[in-house]
């Protein structure tokens, strides 16, 4: 018996040793990617903060360092160069308009109101924040980005509902608030145009129903269903 128990012991001390050692081994591994993930998303913040202050084209690598207290080696251990730190702060953009759609989805009853939702929550971003504004303005890709993501959402949006078939409807709709978008965005808080985006929205909900050939009646209603969501929603729908 006392040798088997020492059997058994001398097995499992090394056993134990080894998962103790793999614990370890996985809380240094979870350790060094929560700081990598840190100090990127530092540099990802300092960068959001001097595209607002100094625009896209002139905000330079060496900038972004600076501003993040970090090395150009730094830089490029996360980003291949600042295309693509745009491109990740996009995805972030994309990840929050998602979370909002999903958010409010299950609460409007008809596909309608989902696409009045859906434009709401697009246009308040590229307006609201000076950042996403920016980049929307001055950067062509970004439209192209944000009008690519808004036309698949609305396929998929589409594909649920027998009355939307067809693959040129998201198209025509993209195309509808893209272009108007644009150019609304263009003159936003000039003269021409109030900073109230209460005027805005209406005005491309209603454009991206027509575009979709939505019957006059129907798009009365959806702005009087929306409407009425908006005023007890405002807490999820301007965040």
């Amino acid at each position: 018996m006392t040798n088997e128990k020492h059997s058994t012991n001398f097995l499992a001390d090394p056993l134990a040793r080894q998962i103790d050692g793999n614990k370890l081994a996985k809380k240094r591994v979870d350790k060094n990617k929560e700081l990598k993930d840190k100090r990127k998303e530092e540099i990802q913040n300092s960068a959001k903060q001097l595209f607002i202050k100094k625009g896209w084209n002139k905000t330079t690598i060496r900038d972004i360092v600076a501003e993040a207290g970090t090395s150009i080696g730094n830089f490029y251990f996360y980003f291949s160069n600042k295309r693509a730190l745009l491109e990740s702060i996009l995805d972030e953009l994309k990840n929050d308009i998602r979370s909002d759609i999903d958010l409010i989805y299950s609460s409007l009853p008809t596909t309608t109101a989902k696409l009045a939702a859906t434009t709401f929550i697009l246009i308040n971003k590229l307006t609201q924040s000076p950042l996403y504004a920016n980049l929307f303005k001055g950067i062509p890709e970004t439209r192209t980005t944000v009008a690519r993501y808004y036309r698949e959402g609305l396929k998929k949006l589409f594909e649920n509902d027998p009355g939307m078939e067809g693959a040129e409807i998201p198209r025509y709709a993209a195309l509808a608030w893209e272009g108007v978008s644009m150019i609304l965005l263009d003159y936003y808080d000039t003269k021409e145009f109030s900073n109230d985006i209460s005027e805005l929205i209406p005005f491309l909900i209603r454009w991206n129903l027509k575009a979709i050939e939505t019957p006059a009646e129907e798009i009365e209603e959806t702005m009087k269903t929306f409407m009425q969501y908006l005023v007890t929603h405002t807490h999820l729908l301007m965040r």
